[in-house]
């Protein structure tokens, strides 16, 4: 069974989106809406744009502000970034978290839509949307409407071991959620937290499918000297397989998919490799 859930990973040019957040950001904090846009539409590998510069155009005005009526027309620069209500907090959290990779530290509470704000009142324009993973605005209101729902509040504090205690309904969330986009073909779907963890699955599908193959079909099982030599990561029970990686590619950052990341050396520096992997020299 091929995971659907890969697809968040798969769908992102991961080479260059982290690269490119900070300069986003920068442009987004001088205003500078357009020079915004017209990065992110330029992605310098042929890939189809992140933006489209007709969007925006083919939705009215007064739709979008309907639907985010106090959403700022543009960022709103009030202080230096971090300002001093930023700084007093960050200074406050460094002492029980660590904040080295800190780019700013958000008050969630005052930020809506597309914009992202700040403790001293600076609001800019988020194009980094927290990895990709806020697409449709801060505080949207069809989604704290839910929020409040019987229904989540079920999910959130029955939190569910889905694989083995799903919920009676589940069939019909997937149906109507995640199963809608999936590509032809894909009818079946194993969830995951994040595109690290999608990643891994994905190995891990290749990996099973692959060795399916080799043992002769699903219904032949493992072989005494697999289940005990997996037990010592020995072949044959692990392996050797591996993953083919391209440079400058980012692929997350947990110990599998980590081993195939070639992004930055600062993301890998000091975390032994846990798959082997055939390093390409071309880049992705």
């Amino acid at each position: 069974m091929l995971q659907t859930r890969v697809l968040r990973a798969a769908r992102l040019p991961s080479t260059c989106l982290r690269q490119q957040a900070a300069h986003f950001t920068n442009v987004a904090s001088t205003g500078a809406t357009a020079s915004t846009t017209s990065s992110l539409n330029d992605t310098g590998s042929g890939d189809a744009p992140l933006l489209n510069s007709d969007y925006g155009s083919s939705l009215s005005s007064s739709s979008r502000r309907s639907y985010f009526p106090d959403e700022p027309t543009s960022p709103i620069i009030r202080t230096a970034i971090p300002g001093p209500k930023s700084k007093a907090a960050i200074q406050d959290l460094d002492t029980v978290f660590d904040t080295r990779s800190l780019n700013m530290i958000a008050n969630y509470e005052q930020s809506i839509g597309n914009y992202i704000a700040d403790l001293d009142g600076n609001v800019l324009l988020d194009v980094y949307a927290q990895i990709a993973s806020i697409p449709i605005g801060y505080n949207n209101p069809v989604l704290a409407e839910a929020a409040r729902s019987p229904e989540m509040i079920s999910s959130i504090v029955n939190r569910p071991a889905l694989g083995n205690f799903p919920q009676h309904d589940w069939a019909d969330i997937l149906r109507s959620g995640i199963l809608k986009v999936a590509p032809r073909g894909l009818n079946q779907v194993f969830t995951g937290t994040h595109g690290s963890d999608a990643n891994e699955l994905a190995f891990k599908a290749a990996f099973m499918y692959k060795r399916r193959v080799e043992r002769g079909g699903p219904d032949v099982d493992f072989t005494e000297e697999e289940a005990t030599s997996a037990m010592n990561n020995q072949a044959p029970g692990s392996p050797q397989m591996s993953i083919l990686s391209f440079k400058t590619g980012f692929h997350g950052r947990l110990l599998g998919s980590l081993s195939a990341t070639r992004s930055k050396p600062i993301h890998k520096v000091d975390i032994p490799g846990m798959l082997p992997i055939l390093a390409s020299t071309a880049s992705c």
